[in-house]
Parts: C-alpha cells; structure tokens; sequence
C-alpha cells in the first residue's frame, strides 16, 4: 500500500465497486487490513485466477502446447524401459512429454499435488487413495536385504521374516535417500523392531547403491528389481507383517489430458503391458 501506482489502484477499484475494501490507519500506512467487502473480493478473484490458469491450460492441451508430464521412476525405467522406449515413443503421438524421473516418494507427493498427467509409481499400500487419481496395480516384489555374494546371510533361511528380522543385531546399512520408498520403509520397520536405522552410506543412484553393496559397507535394503544379474545374494522379506513394492500405473483425471485422451490411453497400455510382461530377471 505504500507503493503510490498501488495505493491508486486500490482507490480506482473502491470507487468503481462503490466501498471500502481495506481498512487504513490514521498514522500507519503499514497496518492495514481487510474489511468484509475487501474479504468477499479477494476470494472471488483467487477463483477468477483460478479459471484462468485451468482455461490457459486447456488451450494449450487444445492447441497441443502443453506437454504431458510422464512419470517413470528410476527403478522403473532401469528395469523396463531402458532398452525399450520405442513403444512408448509410438504412444505418444506426436506431443510434447518431458518424462520426470525421481523416486516414487518424491513421485507420491507430485501425483498428490496433480503435477503429472500418467506413469507409474511404486507403494507399500495394496491401492492409491488419492483423489481425482486413477490407479491400477500391474506388479508386487519383495523388499530385500542385499550383500555381496559369497558373503554369508545374517539369517539362516533364504528369506527372512519380521521376527527374524527383528532378531538382527543392529547392522550398517547402505540406502537410497529419502525421495524412495525403501528408505521410509527401511525406518518404518526398523520403528516396528523398536531400533533406530544406522545408514552407512545413502545415494539416488542405483550403480552407486550396488557398488557400495558390492564394497561391503553395508547390507543394502532394496526391493529385487534393483538386481538384475549382478553378483549380490539377495534375502527376501516375507511373511505376514512384511511390506511389499507395489507398482501401479496411474493417470490423473483431473489434469487437462483427461482420461479419454487417446494419447494418455495409448501410454497407459504400453505402461501396463510392459511391466505386466515378465522380464527375464523377475523373481519366480
């Protein structure tokens, strides 16, 4: 308000709507606030703004200006799409995508707020509650504890259950960092046990993770898509009481690319069939 091209506007709307909008100090040019009329104006134009910016988006999908924003995390894509984005390339028909790759933390909060249009993202939870989101589960695997091959199990079957889990002496770990699932995973069962979780060595990179598996800094919680022929002896969590990585495919209905979009059917499709597809590598 102190700005004089401000303090003139304002004064050029109250006249116009024929009241006062904000109430002024005598003595205080810094102490204003709302009156109830200046309240009832500012909610209608924060939904004004609203219009616009969803009508502005519409025009761009219309005029296809807005590209689509495709999430395949980093596992996802390693395992799956690496050598094998010429179908997805097809599915996209021509628009412009910019393909978002985090780790399915991060991915959740994303699709939360509505900032992706399709993709896929992994969870502990059997389904995605989350409004306006449509979602379908296409693959489970197991959480693993990962060490160097040859290095001897620190339980004595070929997987291990929450209990035995449990009964682990505290071990150094070697983990993705917050923007995965298997961390938030890793804390929470280590919460469940009653301990806390000693990170050795943390990393967004799945190369990173394995060389620091492979070094024997520490044993790797991962989930086995992250393994693909490499030489680590990998222990499955199961049992009852045991999470499991989920992955679904997901679009959002309440993005301008809505749902009978042809394009974003055509990326589900290859997304579903893709992942549903066994890979060579999969756990029988």
């Amino acid at each position: 308000m102190s700005q004089p091209a401000v303090s003139l506007a304002v004064k050029r709307l109250e006249r116009q709507l024929g009241t006062e909008l904000f109430l002024r100090q005598q003595f205080d040019s810094s102490d204003v606030s709302l009156t109830d009329a200046g309240k009832i104006l500012v909610a209608h134009a924060g939904a004004a703004l609203c219009e616009i910016d969803a009508a502005a988006r519409k025009i761009e999908s219309l005029e296809c200006r807005r590209a689509i924003r495709l999430s395949l995390p980093p596992i996802i894509l390693d395992r799956y799409f690496k050598d094998n984005m010429g179908a997805l390339a097809t599915a996209f028909q021509g628009h412009r995508v910019v393909v978002s790759s985090w780790g399915s933390q991060r991915t959740l909060e994303e699709i939360r707020h509505h900032n992706l249009d399709v993709g896929v993202v992994a969870s502990a939870a059997d389904e995605l509650d989350i409004p306006h989101v449509r979602s379908r589960r296409v693959g489970t695997f197991p959480f693993c504890l990962a060490l160097p091959a040859g290095q001897a199990a620190p339980c004595p079957g070929a997987s291990i259950s929450f209990e035995e889990f449990c009964a682990l002496p505290s071990l150094p770990f070697v983990s993705f960092t917050s923007d995965y699932i298997q961390r938030d995973i890793l804390q929470g069962l280590s919460e469940r046990c009653g301990r806390s979780t000693q990170i050795a060595a943390e990393t967004d990179q799945i190369s990173e993770l394995k060389g620091l598996i492979e070094a024997g800094v520490g044993v790797g919680f991962v989930t086995s898509l992250v393994m693909d022929g490499d030489a680590l002896t990998l222990v499955p969590l199961t049992g009852p009481g045991t999470p499991t990585f989920n992955i679904f495919v997901f679009e959002d209905l309440s993005r301008p690319f809505h749902a009978d979009d042809s394009c974003i059917q055509d990326i589900l499709r290859v997304l579903r069939e893709t992942i549903a597809t066994p890979h060579p590598a999969d756990p029988v």
